[in-house]
């Protein structure tokens, strides 16, 4: 069965990270990663997906965004063909303090804006009322949230 892993979460949480870990673990892998207002790419994005659904020489395709909605993760999902595809909804919850933590890192390296914090704790909230599996990665690294996904799969 071809699995379709939907991993969300704020700036900075550890999407792309996690991916190329589970893309290395994983075989026949396609990651799509698109951080930009996912309703502004939908329609491509699931062209892309259904044209990765089709395709029998990838097995696992891992997608992640911002997914910070549960009516864009049902649009998403809406316009896919998912006859035969196992759903596995993540989204990765750093706490507040690692967020702050990192940021500040980000600022001091002049890789950040300080008023872009407040913004990013704020869109954390969004994740609390999704369907999706939550994961607080705050003391997890990579390979390790990456693990617990696999779990789910």
């Amino acid at each position: 069965m071809k699995k379709l892993i939907l991993i969300g979460g704020p700036k900075d949480s550890g999407k792309i990270a996690v991916s190329k870990v589970l893309s290395q673990k994983l075989n026949q892998t396609i990651v799509l990663n698109d951080d930009k207002n996912p309703e502004m790419t939908l329609e491509n994005t699931q062209t892309l997906l259904n044209t990765f659904i089709k395709d029998p020489s990838i097995e696992h395709i891992i997608f992640c965004g911002l997914l910070d909605k549960q009516t864009i993760i049902d649009k998403l999902l809406s316009e896919l063909d998912l006859n035969g595809v196992k759903i596995v909804p993540v989204s990765l919850l750093p706490s507040v303090q690692k967020l702050t933590n990192d940021f500040q890192r980000d600022v001091s390296s002049n890789s950040n804006e300080p008023d872009k914090l407040k913004h990013t704790i704020e869109h954390l909230l969004k994740y609390q009322p999704l369907r999706t599996i939550k994961y607080d990665n705050s003391q997890m690294s990579p390979a390790e949230t990456a693990a617990e996904i696999m779990t789910q799969i």
